[in-house]
């Protein structure tokens, strides 16, 4: 059920109903309050199965054979994860529950994150004025970027997101740089801005 909830959450943002995330897993919305008292409940154990999986992307980030190597893993990869799941950025960002986890979140992935950053600076490959605090600003701008419209977006996140990283390095990275927009897709995405999101229409129970 954790993972219907997860995938209905991710397209729908967190005004997904579990209405929806029942007719996803293929049970009734009774089976869904069995096991989750309310909707926060459930949100709750989407987030913390979310803090594990970061857990396990820094720990697997962190196996790579320098600290710039698995700084940059670990951000291309968050990136793509939230652009991907709208739900997740609203928990982390825009949700009043966000700032009830903070502590857990400081606590499981804010000492890996400073590992690495700590480890690329040693290294002489990240400006030595860079935190692990800085981290999560720039996520929430790229991933933000990323949903402002769901074709434009993402590409336009990377993009950013390689900009960003070669002025984090003092040498060259050897990732390319996706090429800029040009002028009408430009105006495509100021456009889009002032769209709501698009949204899957609920699915019915007969």
């Amino acid at each position: 059920m954790l993972t219907a909830a997860e995938q209905v959450f991710a397209a729908r943002g967190l005004d997904a109903s579990l209405e929806e995330v029942a007719a996803a897993a293929g049970v009734g919305v009774g089976t869904v309050y069995r096991r989750f008292p309310s909707k926060a409940a459930l949100l709750e154990a989407v987030f913390e199965r979310g803090i594990d999986l970061g857990v396990e992307l820094l720990t697997e980030c962190r196996e790579l054979p320098t600290g710039w190597a698995a700084l940059t893993e670990y951000l291309r990869r968050s990136l793509l994860e939230q652009s991907g799941d709208r739900g997740l950025h609203e928990f982390l960002y825009l949700a009043e529950a966000a700032g009830l986890h903070f502590d857990r979140l400081r606590t499981r992935v804010e000492p890996l994150l400073t590992a690495i950053v700590e480890q690329a600076k040693s290294e002489g490959a990240l400006r030595p004025d860079f935190r692990a605090t800085d981290i999560p600003p720039l996520i929430l701008m790229l991933s933000r970027l990323s949903h402002t419209d769901r074709v434009l977006g993402p590409p336009l996140a990377h993009r950013y997101l390689e900009l960003l990283l070669k002025g984090l390095a003092p040498s060259p990275d050897p990732v390319p740089i996706t090429p800029p927009i040009d002028d009408d897709t430009l105006e495509t995405w100021f456009t889009a801005l002032r769209r709501p999101p698009r949204t899957t229409p609920p699915h019915r129970t007969p």
